[in-house]
């Protein structure tokens, strides 16, 4: 059984390597994810208390960017 992912940015190396190692990747319209890889506070609000969400995050983003994520609800920030 694999686990429905959200993407909420399409990026294909990520997509490649989240299939191989057995996610299945839905659609925004499909339904319900499992779990939600975000990369905005949108996506956050949006599924908050529905599917853990999980925030991608820039690599040189401000710690403000990380507290305000959790604050809105995200489940894990990376």
């Amino acid at each position: 059984m694999s686990t429905a992912l959200l993407l909420s940015d399409s990026e294909p190396q990520l997509e490649g390597h989240l299939r191989e190692d057995g996610f299945e990747i839905v659609a925004d319209a499909w339904g319900q994810p499992d779990v939600v890889i975000a990369d905005d506070d949108g996506e956050i609000e949006r599924w908050r208390g529905q599917a853990p969400v999980i925030v991608i995050g820039r690599e040189e983003a401000p710690l403000d960017d990380r507290v305000r994520a959790f604050r809105m609800g995200c489940d894990d920030y990376r």
